[in-house]
């Protein structure tokens, strides 16, 4: 199952900014390179989202929905895709 959710600015700037020591997943995220997330690293995916919902104001609605989105990939088995080429 294809599902699509584009990042608005403000997010991708902050997931830019992640800090690898709080957002070792997160931080690895850039904008020339795929990042593919699967089984346990899904469980640790959810966990710095919830961290960076709670970390921000006014984007914790997009990272809820991001967590809500890796959740369902979870319990479907399914991966999710991290494609900053996609415009």
């Amino acid at each position: 199952m294809l599902k699509v959710i584009k990042i608005p600015s403000g997010a991708i700037s902050m997931l830019l900014d992640a800090k690898p020591k709080d957002y070792p997943l997160l931080s690895e995220l850039c904008l020339d390179d795929y990042g593919l997330y699967s089984g346990e690293q899904l469980d640790r995916l959810r966990i710095e989202l919830k961290d960076m919902s709670r970390a921000t104001k006014g984007m914790d609605g997009f990272f809820c929905s991001l967590d809500a989105f890796a959740l369902e990939a979870r319990v479907l088995g399914e991966s999710v895709l991290f494609d900053p080429f996609r415009g």
